[in-house]
């Protein structure tokens, strides 16, 4: 779905907030001018305002409104957008993978360091390789077929089967993988992780600025790959985390990936999550699910800026 003029409530969601330079791992980013050139928009034809606020206007039919969200809490949001959100006076949320704050590199982002250092197709013939040696055949990964029409569909192929696999593999197994493929870069995923990602200051400041401050796992997992063990302890350690560094329940939240299921939508809802947020593109409208609302990405919102 694409974003149009009669849409009065709507999200838009951002990764990665920086300039193309050389040695970067960033995966796709909107550039601080074109960032710029959105909140300009958004502040010039809607109200930016929370997400529960937008949920509330959008069941009772409520004035032209928008909200803005970060998925991840990478570093880059915290030094490039920010700044740009003031100067419009604009609020936003920041879904955090509290994971980070202990060395953690979620398998997402060592996939998007590899993929910013290898042809993907060698990536998917190496990894391959570990899948043989390993006697894990089933994961073999193809070049050809898409594993999934559910997500990652702004992927290529083989692009969208990588990422797709390390969804789907168990966590540990995904990690021993990525720590494999990651090993001939000479990358310690210790000091990645904390140039990439904001530390628990970082966090702290977003909170007493003003920003809101959401769940986004401890360990960046896609919900529904996972059994309901995990989901729960995914869940539990995110809150808890950062509970502890703004003193306030979380009440916000944002699926990893997408990756929702029914019994991660009621742990959530159990922990006192009020409102989820979901990958599908779309308004939000009166008849959406409090805890299946959907977004839309900068690269839509840039795709219809070019076009009026």
């Amino acid at each position: 779905m694409k974003i149009e003029k009669k849409h009065n409530q709507i999200i838009i969601n951002y990764h990665y907030i920086e300039n193309p330079i050389k040695g970067s791992y960033s995966s796709h980013p909107c550039t601080l001018e074109e960032f710029e050139r959105q909140i300009r928009y958004l502040s010039e034809n809607y109200e930016i305002v929370d997400i529960e606020t937008l949920y509330k206007r959008a069941q009772s039919g409520g004035p032209r409104s928008c909200a803005v969200t970060f998925d991840d809490g990478l570093r880059s949001q915290f030094e490039n957008a920010v700044p740009i959100l003031q100067k419009y006076d604009a609020t936003a949320t920041f879904f955090i993978i509290s994971g980070v704050f202990e060395g953690f590199l979620p398998a997402t982002h060592k996939n998007h360091i590899l993929l910013s250092e290898h042809d993907t197709n060698h990536l998917i013939d190496r990894a391959n390789v570990f899948f043989e040696k390993n006697k894990l055949e089933k994961f073999k990964i193809s070049k050809e077929k898409r594993i999934t029409n559910k997500r990652k569909l702004r992927d290529d192929i083989p692009t969208a089967n990588l990422k797709e696999t390390i969804n789907i593999l168990p966590s540990e197994k995904a990690d021993v993988l990525l720590d494999w493929l990651l090993k001939d870069t000479g990358l310690n995923g210790i000091i990645l992780a904390k140039d990439l990602f904001m530390g628990k200051e970082e966090v702290k400041t977003l909170h007493d600025q003003g920003f809101i401050i959401g769940g986004h796992t401890h360990h960046h997992i896609a919900l529904d790959t996972q059994p309901d063990d995990i989901v729960r302890e995914e869940i539990t350690k995110v809150l808890e985390s950062l509970k502890e560094i703004t003193s306030e329940d979380v009440r916000i939240f944002s699926y990893p990936h997408g990756g929702i299921s029914e019994f991660a939508a009621s742990e959530i809802k159990e922990k006192g999550i009020t409102h989820a947020l979901i990958n599908s593109l779309g308004p939000v409208t009166k008849e959406t699910d409090a805890y299946k609302i959907p977004r839309f990405d900068t690269k839509d919102l840039a795709i219809y800026l070019d076009k009026n």
